[in-house]
C-alpha cells in the first residue's frame, strides 16, 4: 500500500513539474507574441508612411506626359 502510495506522489510530482514547465513556456510565448505585435505595428507604420510618401510624390500618366512634351518642347 505504501509503494502504491510513493507511487502516486511521485507522479503528481512529475505532473506539476511538467505543468510548472508548460507554464513558463505559455509565458515566454506571451512575452514573445507581444514583442512581435509591437514590432510588427512598427513595420506596419513604417510601411504606411513610405506608402503615403509616395502617393504624395508620384504623378499621374498624364502628368507624366504633359512634363515630358514641355521638357521636349522648351528645353
Amino acid at each position: 500500500m505504501e509503494s502504491i502510495r510513493e507511487s502516486c506522489l511521485d507522479t503528481i510530482k512529475e505532473l506539476n513539474q511538467e505543468l510548472f514547465d508548460l507554464k513558463e513556456q505559455c509565458k515566454e510565448f506571451d512575452r514573445m507574441n507581444k514583442q512581435l505585435i509591437i514590432e510588427n505595428e512598427i513595420f506596419t507604420n513604417q510601411l504606411s508612411d513610405r506608402s503615403i510618401a509616395l502617393r504624395h510624390h508620384s504623378t499621374s500618366p498624364i502628368e507624366e506626359v504633359r512634363v515630358a512634351l514641355f521638357r521636349l518642347t522648351y528645353l
